[in-house]
Formats: structure tokens, sequence, C-alpha cells
């Protein structure tokens, strides 16, 4: 015969183990929240500066801008790279600033 000792064992010993379980998958979910972002589109594309999707995505090529450029504000290179990307990969749905000078892009395909 199984004693009320023993029972209560287990059953403090599954609490535990559940506990355990349920606060390890709040300190994930923390840590997920803080590591991701929403990101702006401009033209129907996907921009990341300084960073780069969390979910898989096919390299299509790389841009560069015109050696020549009227405008260096942010906001003129940014369409800039989305209008050069789209000509050159008509697939892309993202660009991915490689440089601080924004003179540069990887255009992908997110999954």
């Amino acid at each position: 015969m199984v004693s009320i000792n023993e029972i209560m064992k287990k059953g403090i010993l599954i609490i535990a183990v559940l506990s355990a379980v349920v606060f390890s998958g709040f300190k994930i979910a923390d840590e997920f929240k803080v590591s991701h972002a929403e990101v702006d589109q401009v033209q129907g594309v996907y921009v990341f500066y300084r960073s780069k999707p969390v979910k898989t995505f096919d390299y299509l090529g790389t841009v560069k801008t015109p050696m020549i450029i009227k405008n260096e504000k942010g906001s003129y290179l940014v369409d800039l790279m989305v209008k050069r990307a789209k000509e050159k990969h008509s697939t892309c749905n993202a660009i991915i600033f490689k440089d601080e000078n924004m003179h540069e892009v990887d255009a992908v395909l997110i999954k």
C-alpha cells in the first residue's frame, strides 16, 4: 500500500517541476519580446537598418547607390535603395542596409 507521505512527496515534486517549466517559459517569452520589433515598410518593402529579419530569408543580391548622390538625407537614401532593389530584384520584400553610410543594401526575400 502507498503511504500518504509518498503521495505527498510525489505531489510536491510534480508541482515543483511544473512551476519550473512555467516560470522558465515566462523568462523565454520576455527575452523574445525584447529582441523583436515591428519593421517599417517603404513602397511595400521592409527596411532593416542595423538589424536583420528574425525569419529565414533568401539572399537575392547586393545593391549599391550610384556614384553621385543628390541628397544625403536618410529618407532619400532609403527611398532610393528600395527603388533600386526592386528594379534589380523584383521579388525582394526586404532590404538590409550593410553599412552606416546607407550606400549598400542586401535585397532579400523573407519567407
